[in-house]
């Protein structure tokens, strides 16, 4: 610390001594009148005795014609800590000290008169030098106003003033401790919502990955059951229409049925899910759309065959072509062998009752056989000489549906190994060396989900199809970077190499694409081929030719030097579909059955009418609830309307994209569609004309209508609600109050039959339920909470009671609008298997 000094007899500051006064400030201020000598004195003294104890100190002997005050003394009184007055006769007079005492007053420094008992008594009254001396204490001894100060003014003046350092180091400490506390909170909130996200995007993941298993996991067609029981579980979408005596879970319009890898012995790849194989000899193995499998020439004609009912796994042994496997949701499995046209079983493997087998692989000419089930495990058993589980792998610490699945196995290049292909996302090389499966590698690279591995004919590369349409090549020994590339729209579910520089892949989205993956991306590359009116679920190469299977049964050959020289079916198997149903009056449903077409069936009565057949199955199906008007969407993007009052069936015009959900007025006279590209389509029989509403940023999902048609309920799978109103042409987004999120997918949408209060629920732990004014406008909102994700809801007539169905958890829920009763959980136990 140190002394600002003055003209006459401290010379001119040095640069450093002006960098640290601009840095630091000081710590005292003196002021006094410069006339007065004896306090000039004083002042010199006490400037003195301060600078040797070590404090800054800003001292100014200089006089200043016609009292002025320079712009650096004001500046130096608000840098300095303490202002001390030296009280003199003449110094309250001085217009210097005045202009001085005001900025130290305006600028809130702490001031420290020191006064003297010969000068104050001349300027000030007797009770204002007590006040004034016990307030600050600095009260000098008489005689010492020409002599300096006195040693206990100088040790009061230091006390108060460390005292003063003191509180204020307290004050920041205090302060940098609530801002530290106020950072640690802040970074605990972000690091939350990134928990939260990524929580949300696994979420996500996992139930893409449980839809498509719940999809493949269906009961039997409507025949086998009571026909009143039917749900609808299309797209994504599940209505569950209840009877008295039981619940009958139906996924989409048509069961897969697929061709497996068409290849032979030289190029083979063994990665199958669900479907299919090929034989050693050149035949094809493929399972119907009743899971009963059959062998198939690829000239001849189907041979039926019933060793199991439902299968849902299939592997074919890598060396031996005349060995494979498959198993069924039962968790029983069974080992084939063929020859030529005959097929026998050699050997059954009984697996512990649990989870269905969702894929599988064999290793070493067929003798030993891995199975990866929907919970998680992957088991390794061998076939040769008893079958016996002899080894295990849990891909999840806290296995549970719907967590992580292995929906792909094959062969590892490395001997007894395999590689895994997860839901969410991972790529894992698995070995099974004793009673526990060891992880050897994680080929991760960031992938959303997996839905097929092939591996490449010269065992360097494995092809992993996603299910966010990209294909990625990813190097086994590690010295390259993965390929990716977005190949198509839909889900990957068919991969085969044509050698190991051409992949082909077939996808959801209906297109079959060959991708040079060492060479630049282009307008050519990947190529992208056309011509199935459905999803391709399997590919293979037979003879220079890649062939495609579709889930409608169409087998397509194509040409990878011409890809769009010939797309002709080669062979067609008939599939059979699902029932798509709905209630159209309380006391009768509508549905589409296969081989009759619509049907009304009458659940109390036991009545059946037929009301017509269809050229092709539906994929979506909505009922007027007078029950006189259904209309019916096609894969293609198809819609018709039929209605019996007048008897007519007519063709709306056709959509842009894959329609997702239909909703009807209780007349039949309003139509809503929903598609997904986001798009929402309004017709009315009085225009005859389809006019699009305001779209959404993904496919719309779900969608209803109010029983007028003047209202419009819209959801996305990416959380988005909309209200639409009809009748005044407005529409506006439901949003969810402050502090609840929002939903991250909408699978169901329900309006009230007076339109005053709408739902949505979905992927999310609660139910959004909105109180909606005469003009459509949202008066209040609230949020019920739920734990499972939510896939129908529904308002009861009187609009007090809300009930929700979660599929997924067999449940459903029955809440009390007005919160005067405890929300009640229904078990559904006939969805437990």
């Amino acid at each position: 610390m140190r002394t600002a000094r003055s003209n006459d007899d401290r010379g001119v500051p040095g640069p450093l001594d002006r960098f640290l006064d601009r840095v630091f400030g000081y710590d005292w201020f003196l002021s006094y009148r410069r006339a007065d000598s004896e306090g000039g004195s004083y002042a010199r003294a006490l400037d003195a005795e301060l600078r040797r104890r070590g404090y800054r100190c800003f001292f100014d002997d200089r006089e200043y014609p016609g009292g002025r005050v320079r712009a650096s003394l004001r500046r130096a009184v608000r840098r300095s800590s303490t202002f001390v007055l030296v009280v003199t006769r003449g110094a309250l007079g001085s217009e210097h000290c005045r202009a001085e005492l005001a900025e130290a007053v305006r600028t809130g420094r702490v001031l420290a008169p020191i006064l003297f008992p010969e000068e104050a008594g001349a300027i000030l009254a007797e009770s204002m030098q007590a006040a004034l001396a016990e307030s600050h204490g600095y009260r000098e001894a008489p005689g010492r106003l020409g002599h300096g100060p006195s040693e206990r003014v100088l040790e009061e003046l230091v006390q108060h003033f460390h005292h003063r350092r003191r509180e204020s180091v307290q004050r920041r400490f205090l302060l940098g401790l609530a801002l530290l506390l106020a950072g640690l909170l802040c970074a605990s909130v972000v690091l939350t919502l990134l928990v939260e996200s990524k929580r949300r995007e696994v979420s996500r993941m996992q139930a893409r990955a449980l839809s498509l298993l719940l999809a493949d996991r269906a009961a039997r067609i409507c025949e086998e059951a009571p026909l009143a029981a039917i749900a609808l579980a299309a797209d994504g979408v599940r209505r569950t229409l209840e009877s008295e005596q039981q619940v009958l879970p139906l996924a989409e319009s048509a069961l897969r049925a697929a061709l497996f890898e068409v290849d032979g012995r030289a190029l083979w790849s063994a990665d199958g899910l669900w479907n299919g194989a090929v034989t050693g000899a050149g035949g094809i193995v493929a399972f119907d759309q009743e899971r009963r499998w059959k062998a198939i020439g690829v000239r001849g004609n189907p041979i039926r065959l019933d060793p199991m009912e439902r299968a849902t796994s299939v592997a074919f042994a890598d060396a031996d072509g005349e060995s494979f496997a498959f198993g069924d949701a039962t968790g029983r499995m069974e080992l084939h062998r063929t020859e030529a046209a005959a097929f026998a079983p050699v050997r059954r493997l009984a697996f512990d009752t649990g989870p269905m087998a969702i894929a599988c692989t064999l290793l070493e000419h067929a003798s030993r056989l891995v199975v990866g089930f929907a919970d998680g495990r992957i088991e390794c058993w061998t076939t040769n000489p008893a079958p016996a589980c002899v080894a295990r792998f849990q891909l999840d610490d806290a296995p549970a549906l719907g967590h992580s699945m292995p929906i792909a196995l094959c062969r590892s290049p490395v001997g007894g190994a395999i590689l895994c292909g997860t839901s969410d996302g991972r790529l894992l090389e698995i070995a099974f060396p004793a009673e526990a499966g060891v992880l050897q590698r994680d080929l991760s690279f960031g992938a959303p989900g997996l839905r097929r591995l092939a591996v490449a004919p010269d065992s360097r590369s494995v092809g992993c199809g996603g299910t966010d349409g990209s294909v990625t090549v990813v190097a086994l020994d590690g010295t390259k970077e993965p390929q990716r590339q977005r190949v198509h729209r839909g889900p990957v579910d068919a991969l085969a190499w044509i050698d190991y520089t051409l992949l082909a892949s077939g996808s959801d989205d209906q297109t079959v694409a060959l991708w040079k993956w060492r060479e630049p991306s282009s307008e050519t590359n990947p190529r992208r081929m056309r011509g199935h009116e459905h999803p391709v679920l399997h590919l293979g190469v037979l003879g220079g030719v890649l062939y495609s299977f579709d889930r409608g049964g169409d087998l397509r050959a194509w040409s990878w030097e011409k890809p769009d020289a010939s797309c002709e079916p080669r062979l067609h198997l008939e599939p059979r579909g699902i029932p798509l149903a709905e209630f159209v009056r309380p006391s009768s449903v509508l549905a589409y059955v296969p081989d009759h077409g619509l049907v009304r069936f009458d659940p109390a009565g036991g009545a059946r009418e037929e009301l017509g057949t269809l050229q092709q199955e539906p994929v979506l199906l909505a009922a007027s609830a007078d029950g006189h008007s259904v209309a019916f969407a096609f894969e293609g993007g198809e819609v018709f309307l039929r209605t019996e009052r007048p008897a007519a069936t007519e063709r709306l015009p056709a959509l842009r994209a894959r329609p997702r959900s239909l909703a009807l007025s209780e007349k039949g006279d309003v139509l809503l569609i929903g598609d997904e590209s986001g798009g929402v389509s309004l017709w009315r029989r009085a225009g005859g004309e389809l006019v699009s509403l305001e779209p959404h940023a993904e496919a719309v999902g779900t969608a209803t209508l109010d029983r007028n048609g003047a209202l419009a309920l819209t959801g996305d799978w990416n959380g988005g609600v909309r209200l639409h109103d009809l009748a005044r042409g407005t529409n506006r987004p439901l949003e969810a109050p402050p502090g609840v999120a929002p939903l991250e997918w909408v699978y169901g949408v329900s309006l009230s039959s007076s339109g005053r209060l709408a739902a949505a629920g979905g992927a999310g732990p609660h139910v959004l339920v909105y109180q909606l004014s005469a003009r459509g406008e949202v008066e209040s909102v609230r949020a019920l909470p739920v734990e499972n994700t939510v896939y129908a809801l529904a308002f009861a007539p009187d609009e007090k009671h809300l009930a929700v169905a979660s599929p997924m958890a067999n449940e459903a829920w029955v809440f009390a609008l007005d919160g005067s009763e405890v929300p009640v959980a229904v078990r559904l136990p006939a969805l437990e298997s």
